[in-house]
């Protein structure tokens, strides 16, 4: 009985520790690329996202922004064009650098966005994108609330 209340007290400390540190950066660029099934790829290096698309061609594009020029109040789900918008921050602001790789093109963008049949899926990705721009502008952020 004495070992089982020191093992029980560790088992609390440690389950409250673990929720308290928050989803990292790592997991949630992980939930949106589980859950967008090879269509996008995202990955988080230095501030900046890079977003790789893939169709049946294969690897057809890369948009690349800095998150801190992202708005996380300008996420949004389109269920008619089953589209998941994220936008920059301010209006007119061209900050998304999109390269067509099969035409070798380069634009520069105010939006881009994820094609989500789903809208329970596009609601998880918009939690989980407001989660990453987050993370990366507000110093003090962290949440371990899940996605869905």
């Amino acid at each position: 009985m004495k070992q089982l209340i020191p093992s029980v007290i560790l088992g609390i400390l440690l389950s409250t520790t673990s929720f308290a540190q928050g989803i990292s950066m790592e997991q949630a660029v992980a939930f949106i690329n589980k859950k967008t099934e090879g269509k996008y790829k995202l990955e988080v290096v230095r501030r900046q996202l890079i977003i790789d698309v893939f169709t049946e061609e294969g690897h057809i594009r890369q948009d690349k922004v800095m998150v801190d020029d992202l708005s996380w109040e300008k996420i949004k789900y389109y269920p008619k064009e089953r589209s998941l918008v994220v936008r920059c921050e301010y209006e007119g602001d061209d900050c998304i650098t999109r390269r067509l790789l099969i035409k070798g093109l380069k634009d520069h963008i105010h939006r881009f966005n994820f094609i989500v049949e789903d809208e329970k899926d596009a609601e998880a990705i918009k939690k989980a994108m407001i989660h990453i721009v987050k993370l990366v502008r507000e110093k003090k952020y962290s949440s371990s609330e899940p996605f869905e």
